[in-house]
């Protein structure tokens, strides 16, 4: 089994998981689902998904003031970005996680 098999595996998982009504039950444990969500579906260079999915748990860390997680989101964001060819947007976002984890 390829790699990329088990990463667009993964990325379906979490997208199942993530439509439930259910995973909107406990916010810290959603923001972290879409993190690694975020995160798989980043390395399966879908960059766009992976900002979406990026972007909506930045949302849930920033309704829970969860600065860890705020910093941790917006350094992975970062990382996409600069990926995507929106460098100055990747500088802005790691410029935020620095201050967030600082």
């Amino acid at each position: 089994m390829t790699q990329r098999y088990r990463l667009a595996e993964g990325s379906r998982w979490f997208e199942q998981f993530l439509a439930l009504p259910e995973s909107r039950l406990v916010p810290e444990e959603r923001a972290r689902s879409l993190t690694a969500a975020g995160e798989v579906t980043y390395w399966r260079t879908d960059y766009p998904r992976a900002t979406e999915l990026f972007e909506e748990a930045l949302v849930a860390y920033r309704d829970l003031n969860d600065e860890r997680g705020i910093a941790s989101v917006c350094s992975a964001l970062g990382n996409c970005e600069f990926d995507a060819g929106n460098v100055e947007r990747a500088e802005e976002l790691v410029r935020r996680a620095v201050e967030a984890f600082g």
